[in-house]
């Protein structure tokens, strides 16, 4: 009987696991954009706030439509992120505040474009930058470990024009096999201690 438990109890984790959900709000800039105007984009600031992000109080972001000829990443399925905005400008961007858990790694994923133009990604205290991207960088992944009960994950464009991204996700890194198998025996052997007592 116990082993069944101890064996339930490993694979539910495994299933935990492998079924981490993205922390991240509207990580495709799908939802809460309205019709998208002549132009096939539409722009927001931080008094219009896009939904599930924080828009930064230095100039304004825009998100693309697939009929823009500004569209450098779709089909995702068919939005995307200027950070740039209408008029190019350093220091716009947006950011999101996460649940995460001290000491755990997260994966940041996202699809990145800056055509002559620079990005700083940021996960807490962590900073990555991208520039001069000319051709679509799909499924960029950085690893980061919480050390607060919330992260801020912040894009900022910091110059030049067209950085575009799109994809974003945050998920909790799953474990590698050999880490999992020594979670296994550890409670394995928990259960054959409390039965010898």
């Amino acid at each position: 009987m116990k082993r069944k438990l101890v064996f339930s109890m490993i694979l539910g984790a495994l299933g935990v696991l492998a079924n981490a959900q993205n922390l991240v709000t509207n990580g495709g800039f799908e939802a809460g954009t309205g019709a998208l105007g002549a132009n096939s984009w539409a722009t927001f600031t931080s008094g219009s706030p896009l939904s599930g992000w924080n828009v930064l109080p230095t100039g304004n972001v825009v998100v693309v439509g697939q009929g823009s000829t500004f569209t450098w990443l779709t089909p995702s399925p068919s939005k995307e992120l200027d950070l740039s905005g209408v008029a190019d400008t350093a220091g716009s961007g947006v950011s999101q505040t996460l649940a995460t858990v001290v000491g755990q790694t997260y994966e940041l994923k996202l699809d990145v474009y800056a055509l002559s133009g620079s990005i700083d990604i940021k996960a807490g205290s962590n900073t990555w930058n991208r520039s001069n991207v000319n051709t679509r960088s799909l499924g960029e992944t950085y690893s980061f470990v919480a050390t607060s009960t919330s992260t801020n994950l912040e894009f900022v464009n910091r110059g030049g024009s067209w950085t575009h991204i799109d994809n974003v996700s945050v998920v909790a890194a799953v474990p590698e096999p050999a880490t999992m198998a020594v979670l296994g025996l550890g409670i394995v052997g928990l259960v054959r201690r409390k039965r010898t007592k």
